[in-house]
């Protein structure tokens, strides 16, 4: 929360995800009010608003959060920019916990989200795909090029699942990737493709 109040350093890797994302960043005024103008490179992302829903939730807990002031207000946004999500979908969510799919990819463990989600196969198959290349990993041009070999062989032969045919499919839906250390440290990201 301290980092969203004092506003976010912007890098240039941001800033060029930040332009990569503009026409769903400024659709909202809301939105808008953060990422207008196109912050540079230095700069600082006004999230105060996140700060303060950060400081909210352990104050009315998760009572708050899945059926109290923050579902509701979160209903009110929804309907208010016509998005689906209702206070009655937060008061009926429950979490399911399932056994992660457990992938050696050289020395590390990756752990990946199990059916019926279809990310960790299709990561585990990524990685696969990427070790068969045998490509020189410490060389960036390289590891770049084999990532992306990767990418295609993968998507290929899932679209030929689906369809029959061998061409890449890219479908519509949400990825979500959390990175954990082994100091309890943990960074998620979550995107609408």
């Amino acid at each position: 929360a301290l980092l969203a109040r004092e506003g976010v350093p912007v890098s240039a890797l941001q800033r060029s995800f930040i332009q990569l994302l503009w026409p769903i960043l400024t659709l909202t005024d809301s939105s808008r009010a953060i990422y207008e103008p196109l912050p540079e490179v230095g700069g600082k992302l006004d999230l105060s608003d996140c700060a303060r829903f950060l400081e909210d939730i352990p104050k009315g807990g998760l009572e708050s959060f899945y059926g109290g002031e923050i579902a509701q207000q979160i209903d009110d946004d929804m309907r208010a920019g016509g998005g689906l999500l209702t206070r009655e979908d937060l008061r009926r969510y429950k979490v399911i916990e399932r056994e992660p799919l457990r992938y050696r990819y050289r020395d590390h463990l990756v752990l990946l989200n199990p059916p019926p989600s279809g990310g960790g196969s299709r990561i585990t198959r990524y990685l696969e795909t990427l070790a068969a290349l045998d490509s020189d990993l410490t060389n960036e041009a390289t590891y770049v090029r084999a990532l992306a070999d990767a990418f295609c062989l993968v998507e290929r032969e899932v679209a030929g699942e689906i369809t029959g045919e061998a061409q890449p499919h890219f479908s519509r839906g949400t990825t979500h990737l959390t990175v954990a250390d082994d100091e309890g440290n943990v960074a998620t990201m979550t995107t609408s493709n």
